[in-house]
């Protein structure tokens, strides 16, 4: 299973995730506050030290192929998006019809140096700071849009995507961690 990210795309008004099973019309402006906050938690658990694996490090750090992500790297990633989606968030509110740029596809770098703790700390700080933001949008503000690649998006569908991003990059960290863990113990 590739976790390359070319194959995630979704159509964040209406489409599902093959890869991670997110249906982006199922989830609503409460249930995007509600997914935001529980990130910070569900990412600290999944990338919890193993003390029973060989190398720990290893697990968080390492990539199954040269062409995927390491845990940090996923983690790495949605601190960024987060951060930069709700930046985003903000302007659609703001201004009318803002031209917004892409999100971007790569692998933060220096994710894997910085360490687990400053990478959580992090994306605790911008999942935290995105559901205020969803928090404080009221019921008419959820479908003003922005301008991303020549098509509107809605504050509701950047939420979503959000909400996307978050879900899919921590299916793919487990992923990773558990071929990671699977490579050790068959060469152990």
């Amino acid at each position: 299973m590739s976790t390359n990210l070319r194959e995630a795309a979704v159509d964040f008004a209406t489409g599902t995730c093959d890869h991670c099973g997110f249906v982006a019309d199922k989830v609503d402006p409460t249930d995007a506050a509600v997914a935001l906050q529980s990130f910070p938690a569900r990412w600290r658990s999944a990338l919890a030290i193993n003390l029973d694996d060989p190398d720990p490090e290893a697990v968080l750090t390492g990539r199954t192929s040269p062409l995927d992500w390491s845990a940090l790297e996923h983690a790495g990633h949605v601190r960024d998006v987060l951060h930069a989606l709700d930046i985003r968030i903000q302007r659609v509110l703001r201004e009318d019809e803002p031209v917004l740029p892409e999100t971007h596809v790569t692998p933060p770098s220096g994710a894997n140096e910085q360490g687990m703790a400053v990478v959580l700390a992090a994306l605790t700080l911008s999942a935290d700071q995105l559901a205020e933001t969803v928090a404080g949008i009221s019921e008419l503000a959820w479908y003003r849009r922005g301008r991303r690649a020549g098509h509107l998006v809605s504050a509701l569908d950047l939420v979503r995507e959000a909400v996307h991003e978050g879900s899919h990059h921590l299916h793919l960290a487990s992923h990773t961690m558990t071929e990671l863990r699977s490579a050790t113990t068959a060469t152990s």
